[in-house]
């Protein structure tokens, strides 16, 4: 939204919003981590790769702005398993190329010595980032808020989109409290993306899988500096991250586990609803159903079994859904990372901290997760001049690269 005030400054321009206040839908600001990524992990020259390069600078420059606190922390991505330093190698040449000239891989005792003296002794090599910063993701939801409205913008909240359609005018716009007739529509709907889409007859070769990520806390103060990773081995599982905290009790994360719903909360009256809407909602999310269960292709079930359940060759499937039910095993696989001589962890160790749900986009023609930037034009049938543009792709890095994903999404608005 506020890309578009700046194309175009004359422009009424409208944020409708189903929750009461902004950035509290399925994956809350307050639940972000405030990671600004680095880029290391997106292939140069994608659509993903520019945007998060520009949304990483934007964030610096728009923190110091207003104020907002930004730490400094670098960033590892360290060699916890044999193979890792094919990864590492790969992650530096993107890392370069997308704009972080400093990365370099040192060893283990370098990272220990310099950067974090708790990193696991097992740990041989790494890619360091000392670019990477950790930023107050609510603080930046909030102050842009201000900012649009100051502009002249105009958000609506608690405005939960009931129907969309084509009229002569343009796109008819439904909510619970009124209706909006609009020339341009950007569908950034998160995890509702392809239902809101599909109100107008977009999405038929896409849908969103709704993946609950689940973050805890050491329930002790520990010196831990710098973010550390693992690579990505198996996309989209992301292997762990271990965090250092504002209040000096690092936070350790994700788990990647199936969510049955697409956001925590409804409007269910009564708690026959909430079950009928919680299974309703179950059927659509696995296997598209009771959507259009004829024509439901191969591509589009077999995809959400072997990435919840799984199945094949997707066996981090298998671990993440041990890690979220057993929190001993998520504490083993942290350990990796971590010293076990001057910390060792224990599942009595932790707390949760933040859970949210983020999009998963699959692609139904081909059954893969989609791993760029993807956006989809819906025709006008009236008025050709109207424009329908649905974000396809709403996941990570969704806020480092928001400001640059706006600007890609709008190109032709």
């Amino acid at each position: 939204m506020r890309v578009l005030g700046e194309k175009h400054p004359n422009a009424k321009i409208m944020l409708l919003e189903k929750e009461p206040s902004l950035g509290q839908g399925t994956s809350r600001s307050d639940h972000n981590t405030g990671t600004g990524h680095t880029g290391a992990f997106y292939a140069p020259g994608s659509a993903k790769a520019t945007a998060a390069n520009e949304g990483f600078r934007w964030l610096q420059n728009y923190h110091h702005e207003k104020g907002l606190p930004i730490r400094n922390v670098g960033k590892i991505i360290a060699a916890s398993m044999p193979g890792d330093d094919l990864f590492l190698q790969k992650y530096q040449r993107q890392a370069t190329a997308n704009g972080q000239k400093s990365a370099v891989i040192l060893s283990g005792d370098e990272l220990r010595g310099k950067y974090e003296p708790l990193l696991s002794k097992t740990i041989t090599a790494g890619l360091y980032l000392p670019e990477a910063y950790l930023f107050d993701a609510d603080g930046v939801m909030k102050a842009m808020a201000k900012d649009i409205e100051c502009t002249g913008g105009i958000l609506k909240t608690n405005h939960t989109v009931l129907g969309i359609k084509a009229i002569s005018e343009g796109w008819l716009v439904r909510t619970q409290k009124a209706e909006f007739i609009a020339q341009y529509i950007i569908n950034s709907a998160g995890t509702h993306a392809d239902r809101i889409a599909r109100m107008i007859g977009g999405a038929k070769t896409w849908k969103i899988m709704p993946v609950m990520g689940s973050y805890v806390e050491l329930n002790k103060v520990v010196d831990w500096r710098t973010a550390v990773y693992e690579p990505t081995r198996n996309p989209p599982f992301l292997g762990v991250h271990v965090m250092p905290g504002i209040t000096g009790k690092p936070f350790m994360g994700p788990d990647v586990f199936f969510s049955p719903l697409r956001e925590r909360s409804g409007n269910e009256t009564s708690l026959p609803q909430s079950i009928f809407k919680k299974l309703y909602e179950a059927a659509d999310n696995i296997i598209g159903l009771p959507r259009d269960l004829i024509a439901l292709s191969a591509n589009g079930l077999v995809p959400n079994l072997q990435f919840y359940a799984g199945m094949g060759a997707k066996k981090d499937g298998r671990a993440e859904v041990w890690k979220h039910l057993n929190i001993a095993a998520f504490a083993r696989d942290a350990q990796r990372l971590i010293n076990r001589d001057l910390l060792e962890l224990k599942a009595s160790d932790f707390s949760p901290l933040r859970s949210g749900i983020r999009a998963q986009a699959i692609d139904l023609l081909t059954g893969k997760v989609l791993q760029d930037l993807a956006k989809e034009e819906t025709p006008h049938p009236l008025k050709p001049s109207c424009r329908f543009i649905s974000d396809k792709m709403p996941g990570s890095p969704g806020f480092t690269a928001s400001v640059g994903k706006a600007r890609w999404m709008t190109e032709s608005v």
